[in-house]
């Protein structure tokens, strides 16, 4: 037995305004149920549920992608940037956006110094 796959859950206020939020970062709709439930695809095994909730709270959700410079170049011009891109010394070049609902997407990628731990995780 073993796990596959995460999905995190967004709670938003309005379905439809998040679904438009989200398309301005490269997420595409992957199916939608009326206004109470959506899905989006981003790159790769990204998958995001958008569920309303008439008092969401805000949650972080970390997206490491191949070349966090490339999508800082992108989503500062689409979402309320938190922290400007950087490196951190753990390893990763990061930053900080704030998206609809008060929703944050922390984006990075691994450096040279970085490490992966999935697979010493697995032994």
């Amino acid at each position: 037995m073993k796990m596959i796959f995460c999905t995190p859950e967004l709670p938003v206020s309005n379905v439809a305004t998040a679904l438009e939020a989200l398309s301005h970062l490269g997420f595409r709709v992957a199916w939608r149920y009326e206004d109470s439930f959506a899905c989006v695809f981003g790159g790769g095994n990204i998958e995001i549920y958008l569920r309303h909730d008439e008092r969401p709270h805000p949650v972080t959700l970390y997206l490491k992608v191949d070349d966090a410079d490339a999508f800082y170049e992108d989503y500062k011009q689409h979402a309320e940037l938190v922290e400007p891109i950087r490196s951190t010394t753990w390893g990763m070049r990061e930053f900080v956006i704030r998206t609809v609902d008060g929703h944050f997407l922390r984006v990075g990628h691994g450096e040279s110094k970085g490490e992966d731990r999935r697979e010493a995780a697995n032994k």
